[in-house]
């Protein structure tokens, strides 16, 4: 029996390739310009957070804004906030009551000398400018040498009350009454002066611990708020200088650099402005402050 007998045959070999009549279609050179890339879409929840952001933020500062102003003008009490004024504003009482005993009619100065505080169109340094003229010195030296004792060598002791500080603080306000009285000579433009103090009920009182509280009662205010300033006296180069402590409006504290700055400009750079013509009446030597009583001791020009 042949070996190769019963074994299948093996596979044919594939037919080669043969050319035919049609030729693949030859390529093209031209090549198709590519379609721009689609843009991608913003997701929407990045389109509101956008929005929410240019318009929330200053919404959000002019809020905080808003809100800083009304808490400062619920604290000074200048105004009645809603619900921001029970939490935030308590009216004061000054440091002691002035009685208003006889001693209130002897002022220091003359009637018209506080006249210039009243009058809105100068400022407070203007005012304090006007206020310490030569009239006005002599007028004050005058009513110290009157109510000084003297001492040895000559000195002259005085004892400024707070009783006569208030008189001569309040006789501005009855310059100002009889002004409101008398009929303007222009009706259209009545010339009164108010400001925005209550002068009838202002006060000046001296304790040993406070100094010298000017209390300024805000006029026409329903919350019943004022401007309260401490002040302190002293002596330099043999003139009499004050210097502002510490000063609030209602219970709003006013911030110590701006007090320190009211003070140098507006108080005691006037006041050492005008200190040549104090040392040409009086040389101060010493200043006290106690309770109801600023006691001054000077030696009068000449001795």
């Amino acid at each position: 029996m042949d070996k190769n007998e019963g074994q299948m045959p093996p596979p044919p070999p594939p037919p080669a390739a043969t050319a035919t009549a049609t030729s693949a279609a030859p390529v093209s050179s031209v090549v198709p310009s590519a379609a721009p890339a689609p843009v991608p879409a913003i997701p929407r929840s990045r389109v509101g957070c956008c929005v929410a952001g240019c318009v929330g933020v200053p919404l959000l500062l002019t809020l905080i804004a808003v809100g800083a102003g009304a808490w400062v003008a619920a604290k000074a009490g200048v105004a009645r906030v809603p619900v921001l004024s029970r939490f935030a504003y308590e009216a004061h009482a000054p440091v002691r009551m002035v009685p208003d005993a006889p001693e209130n009619g002897a002022g220091l100065f003359s009637t018209d000398a506080l006249a210039a505080f009243q009058n809105d169109a100068l400022t407070q340094e203007e005012a304090l400018e006007r206020f310490l003229t030569e009239e006005n010195l002599s007028a004050f030296f005058g009513n110290l040498e009157r109510l000084g004792q003297a001492g040895a060598g000559g000195r002259l002791n005085v004892a400024l009350t707070d009783a006569m500080l208030t008189a001569s603080v309040r006789q501005t306000a009855a310059r100002q009454d009889a002004a409101n009285q008398a009929p303007a000579a222009d009706q259209d433009h009545p010339q009164k002066q108010n400001g925005p103090f209550d002068m009838a009920r202002a006060q000046l009182a001296v304790s040993r611990q406070r100094g010298i509280e000017l209390f300024l009662p805000l006029r026409d205010n329903v919350q019943g708020s004022s401007v309260r300033m401490y002040l302190r006296p002293a002596v330099e180069d043999g003139a009499l200088v004050l210097h502002v402590a510490e000063a609030w409006v209602g219970n709003l504290r006013v911030p110590a650099s701006l007090v320190a700055t009211f003070s140098d400009a507006v108080v005691a750079g006037p006041l050492r402005a005008a200190a040549d013509d104090m040392r040409a009446r009086l040389v101060w030597t010493h200043v006290e402050v106690e309770d109801g009583a600023v006691r001054l001791e000077g030696i009068p020009a000449g001795l």
